[in-house]
């Protein structure tokens, strides 16, 4: 039984005109008012009703009732004298069903079912006079057989008793029995025919009949939940777990995740945070990871910051808060990648949780990775330590190495230099030097020059250091190589190779020639 969700409008939003669907519905309701050409006031007398209630629901203040508008399209088309037009009842019903949703999803849903039943039980009747239909037209194919056998018979003896009076009597009966036969023939195909279509109507009105006794329970089941509701006080999370725990105690593992999955298309914010908080006490956590991915992935933006910015502290949440800003690295757009990192840096997430980072983590493009900081360019603060925490990651990112480089290509300094100093500095770390050194040689020529000019101007012991690392490997060889020459280019050759205790590995050719002349 799906548990009845509050208003997702409170009444003192709507009072305010601060729900626009109910606003939309009043403005409506008033260009229809003013066909009647008399007050407020004087309508309110006509209706039987207050006029500030009258006034609120001609201004979108509160959701006009259901009898209310009944009322005032019946007044108008009165006093225009003749009906509204079928599209102009149907933009209002449109209108009002919306206004109902915003307002008040338990009593939407319900309106709806109920209008679900009508046209089922509308179906039903149809399908009923379908049905007696067929049986009258069965009925009278089968009297029409049995006509054409009697007279087929009658013309099988006349044609016995005539066999011999002439040839020509004889072809005349043949023609008319082949006549009879191919229609005889051509009528039971007819009523078998029939007999199909009779069987596949009373299929669909038994089916019809079934569903709408079962709209019927579901209608009065949740009519009693919503009196249990208002009765007892409870709220609907509560209700929302109880059922959750006990298609969990129950094993009905194919329901559970059904709800689950309601939870995470419809469920605010907080009520989600409460459903994980259940799933990680109940041992669940990777149903609780499951639905955050689906609520990063299709749920609005605002509501995914809410998630985060509602989510409790501590070790427990912190790893569903890590989930929540990976699968949004992968899976939201551009700019709302941009919106989250404004929202959420800088608060009391741990470093490696900034959207910015994950976002480089990902195998999402790295043009989608500029694009990002682009959008916050003027926001280096916040990019500018995010880049350099993706930089002094363990692992090297595999997006870092081509976002630095269109950023040095771009002559973005600010934005280059930090977190390539990180990277440089942990070139001891388990295989970042040569994995380093693979993702430089597959860059554009002129992307790799720019980065190799800034690696140039590294203090002098964190460049030895790279140079070392990257000549270890004959996969990074070519790395070093140029490397050296964008170091000569620059003029600190001289300097490299005067420093003690790095000259040899760094400069290998010049071990015997500096061996030669004593330095």
């Amino acid at each position: 039984m799906p548990e009845m969700a509050r208003s997702a409008a409170s009444s003192s939003a709507t009072e305010r005109g601060d729900t626009p669907e109910v606003a939309a519905l009043g403005k409506t309701l008033t260009d229809l008012f003013k066909t009647l050409g008399i007050s407020q006031e004087a309508y309110a007398v006509r209706v039987s009703l207050d006029p500030g209630t009258v006034s609120r629901f001609l201004r979108g203040r509160r959701l006009a009732t259901k009898d209310f508008i009944g009322r005032l399209i019946r007044e108008a088309e009165h006093k225009l004298g003749s009906p509204l037009k079928e599209e102009v009842r149907a933009e209002i019903h449109r209108q009002r069903l919306t206004a109902l949703r915003a307002t008040d999803p338990a009593g939407y849903e319900l309106e709806s079912l109920r209008q679900e039943m009508m046209r089922s039980q509308r179906t039903i009747a149809r399908l009923t006079r379908q049905e007696e239909a067929l049986h009258d037209l069965l009925a009278k194919r089968e009297s029409e057989v049995l006509s054409v056998r009697g007279e087929l018979d009658s013309l099988q003896r006349d044609w016995s008793a005539d066999l011999t009076a002439a040839t020509r009597r004889e072809v005349e009966l043949r023609i008319a029995l082949d006549d009879h036969a191919s229609v005889r023939d051509a009528l039971l195909a007819e009523i078998t025919k029939l007999r199909t279509d009779l069987a596949d109507t009373s299929a669909l009105r038994a089916d019809a009949e079934t569903r709408c006794r079962g709209l019927e329970d579901r209608v009065l089941a949740m009519e009693e939940e919503l009196a249990g509701l208002h009765r007892d006080g409870g709220g609907p999370i509560g209700v929302l777990l109880a059922r959750l725990d006990g298609f969990r105690s129950g094993g009905d593992v194919r329901t559970l995740g059904r709800e689950l999955a309601d939870v995470a298309w419809e469920r605010p914010a907080a009520e989600i945070v409460v459903v994980l908080q259940w799933l990680g006490d109940a041992g669940e956590r990777s149903r609780g990871e499951s639905l955050l991915r689906d609520v990063a992935q299709s749920r609005p933006i605002g509501v995914v910051t809410e998630i985060g910015d509602v989510m409790p502290q501590g070790p427990f949440h912190a790893a569903f808060r890590s989930h929540l800003v990976r699968c949004a690295a992968r899976f939201r757009s551009v700019p709302e990648l941009a919106v989250l990192h404004r929202h959420w840096h800088g608060g009391t997430w741990p470093a490696a949780d900034d959207v910015l980072v994950c976002l480089v983590q990902t195998d999402r493009p790295a043009v989608e990775v500029l694009e990002v900081i682009s959008l916050l360019a003027d926001e280096d603060a916040s990019v500018l330590p995010s880049l350099s925490t993706a930089a002094a990651a363990y692992r090297l990112p595999d997006r870092l190495v081509a976002v630095l480089a269109e950023l040095a290509h771009r002559g973005d300094e600010r934005l280059v230099r930090a977190p390539l100093g990180h990277l440089m500095r942990n070139v001891h770390a388990a295989g970042l030097g040569q994995s380093f050194g693979a993702d430089l040689m597959t860059l554009p020529q002129d992307r790799r020059r720019a980065l190799l000019e800034h690696m140039a101007a590294a203090p002098m012991r964190t460049l030895l250091d790279f140079l070392d690392t990257l000549n270890s490997s004959p996969r990074t060889a070519q790395a070093a190589a140029e490397l050296l020459n964008r170091i000569e280019a620059t003029g600190r050759g001289a300097d490299v190779r005067s420093y003690q205790g790095k000259r040899a590995r760094a400069y290998p050719h010049h071990e015997r020639e500096d061996a030669a002349d004593g330095r």
